[in-house]
This record gives C-alpha cells, sequence and structure tokens, in this order.
C-alpha cells in the first residue's frame, strides 16, 4: 500500500514532508563557539589577534575559513559585530545567541542557492547529515531527537567528536550555498511518486505510524526519544538510496530552510 492509498493524491507533498528534515537548512546557525574564543573577542585589540582566535581553533578553523573564503563581506560583518559587542562587555551568551541569529537569517537569505546546489554537492551534504546523525545517536539520544525533531539548538553541549561532524556538514552547507549561487541547478516539486517511493522505503526500516508522521509532520514529535532518532535516520538513508531525480527533489525539499523553524 503507497502513502497515497492512505491519504489520497496530493498529501503530504511540500511543507509536511519538510519538518523532520529542518536541521539541515538551519544547523548553519549552530556556531559552537567555544569560551576562549568568545575571550578572544574581548582582547580584540587588532584584526589579526581576532583572525588568530578565530582561524587558530583546530576544531573551528574550518568552518571560520570556508565562511571567510566563500562569503568575504558576510564574514567581515559578522566578525566586526562580534568584536564590538565584545568589547561593550556582552556576555559568551550574548555572542553565542548573536551567532545563532546572525547565521540563521544568513541561512534563511540564501535558502534558494542551498536548494539549487549542484547534485554533487548535495549528496555531500546528506553523507555528512547521515555521520551526524549516527554519531548524536551513539552519543546521545536526547540530542539526535532534538537535530531530528527541531533542529539542535543554542546551550547545547557536545563532545569534540560530535563537534567536528557539525563543523564538517556546516562547512559543506556554506559550498553548497555557494556552489548553488554560482552554479544553479533548479529542481521540480517533489511528486506523488517520489513520495509513495519514500513511504515504501521508510516502511521497510521503521513502524507504519512513524514512517506516516515522518512524511505527513503530524505527531512526529509525540514519539518517544527512540523513535525520532530513528525515524530521522531512516528518512536520510532512504532518501540516499532512491533513484538520482526523485533523491535529488526530496533532498531539496528536506534542506529547504523553513522561517518558523525553532
Amino acid at each position: 500500500m503507497s502513502y497515497a492509498d492512505i491519504h489520497g493524491e496530493g498529501e503530504g507533498i511540500g511543507p509536511k514532508l519538510k519538518r523532520v528534515g529542518v536541521f539541515i537548512a538551519v544547523l548553519l546557525i549552530i556556531f559552537v563557539m567555544m569560551p576562549a574564543v568568545l575571550d578572544g573577542y574581548r582582547s580584540f585589540k587588532i584584526g589579526s589577534q581576532m583572525d588568530f582566535e578565530m582561524h587558530g581553533n583546530v576544531i573551528h578553523a574550518p568552518l571560520y575559513d570556508t565562511f571567510r573564503d566563500e562569503f568575504p563581506a558576510e564574514y567581515v560583518e559578522f566578525r566586526s559585530r562580534l568584536a564590538v559587542m565584545a568589547r561593550e562587555g556582552a556576555s559568551n551568551e550574548q555572542l553565542s545567541q548573536f551567532g545563532f541569529g546572525y547565521m540563521r537569517n544568513f541561512t534563511l537569505t540564501k535558502g534558494e542557492h542551498l536548494v539549487a546546489a549542484p547534485d554533487g554537492a548535495l549528496i555531500e551534504l546528506m553523507k555528512r547529515n547521515l555521520a551526524l546523525v549516527r554519531a548524536l545517536r551513539d552519543e546521545s539520544l536526547p540530542l539526535c531527537a532534538q537535530m531530528t525533531a527541531t533542529g539542535l539548538q543554542p546551550g547545547n553541549t557536545y563532545s569534540p567528536p560530535v563537534q567536528r561532524r557539525i563543523i564538517s556538514l556546516s562547512v559543506q552547507t556554506l559550498k553548497s550555498i555557494a556552489a548553488g549561487q554560482q552554479d544553479p541547478h533548479p529542481r521540480g516539486e517533489v511528486t506523488q511518486e517520489n513520495v509513495d517511493s519514500l513511504y515504501e522505503a521508510l516502511v521497510g526500516t521503521i513502524p507504519e505510524q512513524d514512517a506516516l508522521a515522518v512524511i505527513n509532520g503530524m505527531g512526529f514529535e509525540a514519539l518517544p526519544l527512540t523513535n525520532q532518532c530513528a525515524a530521522g535516520l531512516a528518512l536520510y538513508e532512504a532518501v540516499g538510496k532512491l533513484p538520482e531525480d526523485a533523491s535529488m527533489r526530496l533532498t531539496a525539499a528536506i534542506i529547504a530552510p523553513q522561517p518558523n523553524a525553532r
């Protein structure tokens, strides 16, 4: 039985499908700033000192490096505003919240470029998503569930291995946005056939009610944490195994930024 047989033609396509994939679009906002880096902003006297603090950190440097290289104007604005806030006495929490909001807005304004990224960029993005979901599943079930249900939030504490996965995915998000801006690959809308194929792939790995929650967006957050984590993992694995055209359309729908995401 297909998804269309249960809900009728046209149900579950579009915004509903994107519900569980919300974290991909907003993950870039998680600049996991270590206190040492934030404290460096307070002692900032010259540009070279701030660059050292931002780009000398072994875990976070790839993210700052990529942001600087791919989006130099936005990078300069981001760095300058952080420096002003730090010199005026902003707390680490306030600086992190600013980074969260700034990068969230950046992701939303660049959303059309993200979903238009070339196939290779989106495939790599999904690979890194999978790696992060698996790492969170093995380390923290609540964080894995949060990631798939609402998206990771500021204030969480991550182990160095998970931080590296987050940074790796965020780096690829930036690169995908840049690639979609330079060489856009528009894709068609998700079709009923795409949704049916996804549903069939999901019900082979997770309970039917969980598969329905993934696709129609209803009741997902009411699932046990274990089910939320498993369903999110199953979604990304299933999308990656579908025929290329369906996989790319579904991937684009899942990663599309959502202004109302928490």
